[in-house]
């Protein structure tokens, strides 16, 4: 990952984690609070909608926990990711919050 690239991510993930706790419906940021997510300290590090409306995303808290989530119909799920490194091939932008809080 070049200099550029690393640049634009952090950007993206900037503008996500913003967005997340200022403009997007308080409605999604009660339910990821309600299923122990703390927004305000944490990095939405990739997010996208479905045309069905389900919306996925990855969450990094500041104790560099990865969560990944799913709203859908109104209900949260959520996995803690373990495998840190096959996500990290799959989403670039990981790679870029982990070393975020350094």
């Amino acid at each position: 990952m070049n200099e550029n690239e690393i640049l634009q991510y952090k950007d993206e993930i900037v503008e996500l984690t913003t967005l997340l706790n200022t403009k997007w419906a308080a409605s999604k940021k009660v339910l990821l609070e309600k299923y122990g997510i703390n927004t305000k300290e944490s990095l939405l590090v990739g997010y996208y909608e479905t045309e069905e409306g389900a919306e996925y995303g990855i969450l990094m808290t500041k104790e560099r926990e990865i969560i990944q989530f799913v709203i859908r119909r109104g209900k949260v799920y959520k996995r803690i990711t373990k495998d840190v490194n096959k996500l990290e091939k799959a989403h670039p932008p990981v790679t870029v919050a982990l070393h975020y809080w350094e």
